[in-house]
């Protein structure tokens, strides 16, 4: 079934919605890009994504990025 929603979510927090790269979430496989606040502290997070498509399947996976110091 098509795409119809992706959102992600940062250390747990609120979901957001996922803009997919051709600007209509409504295919078998979408391309997006994930740009992580500049906020974020130094240190692991974890970011999850979720999808969901048109039959209400829905499907999550998450990885763990690390924040490390800008080198001087």
């Amino acid at each position: 079934s098509p795409l119809t929603g992706l959102e992600y979510a940062i250390d747990g927090g609120d979901w957001q919605i996922l803009t997919v790269a051709d600007g209509i979430c409504d295919d078998l496989v979408e391309a997006f890009t994930l740009k992580l606040p500049s906020s974020l502290a130094l240190g692991p997070h974890a970011v999850t994504v979720r999808a969901w498509d048109s039959a209400d399947n829905v499907g999550a996976a998450s990885v763990t990025v690390t924040v490390a110091a800008k080198k001087k």
